[in-house]
């Protein structure tokens, strides 16, 4: 995946009002349903319609389970559940659908198969705020760098233009957080 470098105002916490970076993805990487169905056609024996018709099936049939708050679980692809916060309140007698539940919220939680999948994405940052070449002796990736990755970057390859690319680690979920707002948006 590849990010790019933009300007910000930090909105929240100590650094308020002030001018901050955050790499962001470039584009929109997203598979069509058209092409998903071009896939599935070309790699089973199963047509476009019923391809189709298979997806609104399954979304139905999801959508009826967990309206009346049954979980679904998709097999490979993970399962879906219903989940309903509720507030802490002093007084037993407020404790009603209305007061202490919050709206319910669809939770996806994915199979080890597509945990470890995203564990293998290739991270890169083009930052054009960093014009370091080699005989400069920085750091060329745009990524921060991270010893445990090794090399001498840190893991991270690159060009001279501010690009780097970095692996994540799968025990870490590959993710960092926005350091710009301390990890709050």
């Amino acid at each position: 995946m590849r990010f790019t470098v933009i300007e910000k105002q930090i909105t929240l916490g100590n650094r308020k009002g002030q001018k901050g970076y955050q790499a962001v993805p470039e584009g929109n990487s997203k598979l069509s349903l058209e092409r998903l169905i071009d896939i599935v056609v070309d790699e089973t024996s199963l047509g476009a319609g019923d391809t189709r018709n298979a997806i609104i099936t399954m979304t139905k049939i999801v959508k009826r389970y967990l309206s009346d708050g049954i979980s679904v679980d998709m097999g490979e692809l993970g399962s879906f559940r219903v989940n309903v916060a509720s507030k802490v309140l002093s007084d037993p007698l407020e404790v009603t659908a209305a007061k202490a539940l919050r709206k319910p919220k669809i939770v996806y939680t994915p199979k080890q198969d597509l945990r470890e999948a995203v564990a293998d994405v290739k991270l890169q940052v083009v930052n054009p705020y960093r014009q370091t070449s080699p005989a400069s002796g920085g750091d060329e990736g745009g990524a921060s760098p991270d010893p445990s990755q090794g090399g001498e970057n840190g893991g991270n390859e690159g060009g001279s233009q501010g690009t780097g690319t970095v692996t994540p680690d799968p025990g870490t979920g590959g993710g960092g957080g926005n350091s710009d707002t301390g990890g709050q948006d």
